[in-house]
């Protein structure tokens, strides 16, 4: 398994167990409609949402995923890139 989805599948246990609703974004086949640089998770509770980015310590946000956590935040939106779990603090 790829270090990213380790990353993935390890916030996405912690963020259940602690009440969050989270889910993995899809997206659709190349042929479809997608939205470029979408965040990989999306997790909502209490009213309180973020889009949330999984990186490896080395891995590095795309153009087109800057463009759209700008895109979020300038909605009074939070995006967050997580590297590990122990980013997740802030929310749990």
């Amino acid at each position: 398994m790829n270090p990213e989805k380790v990353i993935e599948l390890s916030v996405r246990e912690r963020l259940t167990k602690t009440g969050w609703f989270c889910f993995k974004i899809s997206q659709p086949s190349v042929h479809s409609r997608n939205i470029k640089g979408i965040a990989d998770l999306f997790a909502v509770k209490h009213g309180q949402s973020v889009w949330i980015e999984i990186k490896t310590n080395s891995g590095k946000q795309s153009e087109n995923q800057i463009k759209f956590q700008e895109n979020v935040e300038s909605h009074g939106g939070k995006y967050i890139v997580v590297r590990s779990v122990d980013e997740l603090k802030e929310l749990l």
